[in-house]
């Protein structure tokens, strides 16, 4: 059985070089966000939901945090920050590449209670 994840990411290495995310990937990635509702469309109960969603979506495309966010970034009625990114290593999953020319973004605005906005996308 061959696993996606690491067939897609030893293309995204081949094609970009360690460490940089192609513009084409990016979009893809991006349009894959909108589609998901993270342009703004679809509306949460809690901010970490969207941002779970976005790192889920990313995930399909080989790609996951280099950093965790604190949680004190979710306390606030309204935030917007960004975390750096890694491509996965299918030969060593301890030691992700970092990528050093894209980020995930994130904005989240509470509209009433208990009800946000989230936008995500890769910069």
């Amino acid at each position: 059985m061959i696993n996606a994840t690491r067939v897609a990411t030893r293309y995204l290495m081949k094609v970009a070089g360690p460490g940089h995310l192609k513009p084409d990937v990016r979009r893809k990635v991006n349009v894959a966000f909108d589609k998901a509702g993270l342009g703004g469309r679809v509306k949460f109960d809690r901010p970490q939901k969207g941002y779970s969603l976005a790192v889920s979506i990313m995930g399909d495309f080989g790609i996951e945090l280099d950093e965790i966010p604190d949680s004190f970034l979710f306390r606030e009625e309204s935030r917007h920050f960004s975390v750096r990114l890694a491509f996965k290593n299918p030969d060593d999953p301890f030691s992700p590449i970092p990528i050093v020319n894209s980020k995930l973004a994130i904005s989240y605005t509470m509209l009433h209670d208990n009800v946000y906005e989230v936008v995500a996308y890769l910069s």
